[in-house]
């Protein structure tokens, strides 16, 4: 048991120097770190409510640093403590039992983000400004606002699946900024559907804007997976949602095969206009040496 500011701040010289090689053996090396760790998280609840008192600043500093979120669980923490915590990692807050207020409202002002582990009334503004950030938050607003939906929709599209019975103009805001979201929207009207595979015909009538989408493929894009073929793209339809028409299904599927066949074929014209280029100037390098000679 730490008894005293001397001794405390040993402990903490201890946990200053694992960075050290005092230790050959690694793994008694580890074992070493983790019992100082412990004792030293052991100290800290054991002072928990005089904290400020028995540490200096700096040493304070450093054991908040260190092990916050050890300590941020201890309901006996002050609210002087809590909220150096928060200072440090707002995200602690997810941690504490029954926050203040006004500790709640300090996170929230450092970190837009902690929105989900609130518990006090969020006012609109709070809201689209944690929306801003990260709208994938909207899961987590009970009765969002038509101005909450739409911010969100407008960074992120996929934020289309957190609205129970969006509307028509969001939808139609959703696909115009990716046609995939289609899949989802619970129950698209066939009109919907329809815009949606007029938007992805679009898209892809561009060869310039679906270049930029070649060799993208990647688990973190939803649907998205690496094929061989540079111009497999995800259709409008990818997933099997229930209410999709089968008709639409089959119409993305042709368009988007005589697509990605059309694109290939100009990628192969292009590729052999630059091979018979090269061999050309190859041509006139050889015949210009023999000049030479």
């Amino acid at each position: 048991m730490i008894n005293s500011k001397k001794q405390f701040q040993n402990t903490n010289i201890l946990e200053d120097l694992k960075h050290d090689n005092f230790l050959e053996d690694d793994n008694v090396y580890a074992d070493a770190y983790l019992s100082i760790r412990r004792k030293n998280i052991q100290a800290l609840n054991e002072h928990i409510t005089e904290l400020d008192k028995v540490l200096s600043p700096k040493q304070l500093d450093f054991a908040i640093e260190k092990y916050g979120e050890d300590i941020a669980t201890n309901e006996k923490c002050s609210e002087k403590i809590r909220k150096l915590i928060l200072e440090k990692n707002p995200q602690n807050l997810s941690l504490m039992k029954n926050p203040s207020v006004s500790l709640q409202e300090f996170a929230f002002k450092k970190d837009y983000t902690v929105l989900p582990y609130l518990t006090i009334d969020i006012t609109e503004d709070m809201a689209i400004k944690a929306l801003s950030i990260k709208p994938t938050l909207l899961k987590y607003i009970k009765n969002p606002t038509l101005n909450m939906k739409n911010v969100a929709v407008s960074i992120d599209p996929y934020c289309i699946e957190y609205i129970e019975k969006p509307s028509k103009d969001l939808q139609i805001l959703a696909i115009q900024k990716n046609p995939r979201v289609i899949n989802y929207i619970k129950n698209p009207t066939y009109e919907i559907q329809e815009y949606a595979l007029e938007v992805y015909k679009r898209e892809k009538d561009v060869k310039e804007f679906y270049n930029l989408k070649r060799g993208s493929h990647s688990k973190g894009v939803p649907g998205m997976s690496y094929e061989a073929d540079v111009y497999s793209s995800v259709s409008p339809f990818y997933k099997t949602t229930k209410g999709i028409s089968p008709k639409l299904k089959i119409e993305a599927k042709t368009f988007n095969m005589f697509t990605n066949a059309k694109f290939a074929l100009e990628d192969k014209m292009i590729k052999m206009k630059e091979e018979a280029e090269i061999k050309k100037r190859l041509k006139n390098l050889k015949q210009e040496d023999n000049l030479e000679r």
